[in-house]
């Protein structure tokens, strides 16, 4: 799979990669077809919290990541080009943790 640098960008725009706190319940981040290609996430809480990536298919989505970071964990996740059907929904179970994503979506 190409590395995001050497995609076409004709048709597409990059999603905000400004890190951002994730919400405790899920929530859309685009509804719009998505590939992502990098996951930074940061667990600043008090203790372990479970991270779920997931597309936006509705309840018959796939689970795009299922992840327990322990406290103080930073995580990257290169999935180089993970389609996400219909965007994707992301979600911590604490407050306090941190995301941000490189992507291309669709216009």
């Amino acid at each position: 799979m190409a590395s995001l640098s050497t995609l076409s960008k004709f048709g597409r725009a990059q999603i905000d990669p400004t890190i951002t706190e994730l919400p405790t319940s899920p929530t859309v981040v685009t509804d719009t077809d998505t590939e992502i290609f990098q996951i930074f996430i940061n667990n600043k809480s008090g203790g372990s919290v479970n991270i779920t990536f997931q597309d936006g298919q509705g309840e018959a989505g796939n689970i795009v990541l299922s992840q327990a970071a322990p406290q103080g964990i930073t995580l990257m996740v290169f999935p180089e080009g993970l389609f996400c059907k219909d965007g994707f929904i992301w979600s911590a179970t604490a407050g306090d943790v941190v995301g941000s994503l490189k992507t291309w979506r669709t216009l």
